[in-house]
């Protein structure tokens, strides 16, 4: 199973409810939204897509764990393209 953990080059501001990402790579920074900025904290320790999930779902209401699978799932498509996660099978 895809394992997923945060980049060793990006560094972290955390802020309130969100968190603040710089990519030296790409001189850009991001800002992340509360759930964004739990799934990267969790990705300080390699993590799967089912241990994401399993961890969000435990730590927020989820209405819908159809919906919650794909915002992980399109959270880490977006962290690796932006070259903001490391990924090992």
């Amino acid at each position: 199973m895809k394992q997923y953990r945060q980049a060793d080059d990006v560094e972290t501001a955390p802020m309130r409810d969100e968190t603040l990402l710089y990519s030296p790579a790409s001189k850009n920074f991001y800002l992340l939204n509360e759930t964004a900025a739990f799934l990267w904290d969790a990705l300080q320790v390699p993590c799967s897509e089912d241990l994401l999930l399993e961890k969000l779902c435990a730590n927020f209401e989820v209405d819908d764990v159809e919906v919650a699978t794909g915002e992980v799932r399109q959270t880490l498509q977006q962290f690796s393209e932006l070259h903001m996660v490391a990924s090992s099978d």
